[in-house]
């Protein structure tokens, strides 16, 4: 009876009993568990979508995509407008019948990019520094020269001050002296009389008049 019933159990539901029929008991369980786990570093033993365990179907189907994209973006460049106006021109078809001297022309292009933007730079650099040098310079020397013409301003006006102050009194002196002399010369003179202190032409006339 037990056998009859295992036996159908078989041809019944073969899938379902044949795994507990055939389980490992123990380490052997656990082992078969580890061997099904993907490896985190090459995705060994991974799924793919249509839920195989070879990763070499899985290559094939991603780098058949890759192809597929690289293909499309080459179709879109191709018939871009722009792409096409370029390669109908003459650099466009010197490019075209001279590919490997255009790849040499791009490879050295980039190549020789680097330096030449830091030679540039370094000279932008030591011309803005020159630049601002001089104004500082020009500045430095403008204020040098502003304070020493003020300090000689202030020495000749303390030279003229003290010249003046010395030629104060002679001035004084000689105004006086001037002065003096022209108050002189405005006098009137005085006039003689009869008895010396004065001369009268009038009298004198009439004193020859009586004696005549």
């Amino acid at each position: 009876m037990v056998g009859g019933r295992i036996g159908c159990a078989l041809l019944l539901y073969p899938r379902a009993c044949a795994p507990r029929l055939h389980q490992p008991a123990g380490p052997a369980r656990a082992n078969r568990r580890r061997r099904r786990r993907p490896c985190p570093c090459c995705g060994r033993g991974r799924r793919t979508s249509r839920g195989s365990m070879d990763p070499g179907k899985d290559r094939g189907v991603k780098s058949s995509d890759v192809s597929d994209r690289i293909q499309q973006l080459l179709h879109d460049v191709n018939t871009n407008p722009v792409v096409v106006r370029w390669a109908s021109s003459v650099l466009g078809r010197c490019v075209e019948s001279h590919p490997l001297l255009a790849i040499f022309a791009l490879l050295l292009l980039i190549l020789s990019a680097p330096p030449v933007l830091l030679f540039l730079g370094a000279v932008a650099f030591y011309l803005a520094l020159s630049t601002v040098g001089f104004i500082l310079l020009q500045v430095c020397v403008l204020s040098l020269g502003v304070s020493v013409l003020l300090l000689f301003l202030s020495g000749l006006g303390a030279l003229a001050l003290g010249l003046t102050l010395a030629f104060a009194p002679i001035l004084l002196v000689a105004s006086l002296l001037l002065s003096r002399d022209s108050a002189g010369e405005r006098r009137p003179p005085a006039r003689l009389t009869d008895g010396g202190h004065g001369y009268s032409p009038s009298r004198n006339y009439a004193r020859r008049n009586s004696l005549s």
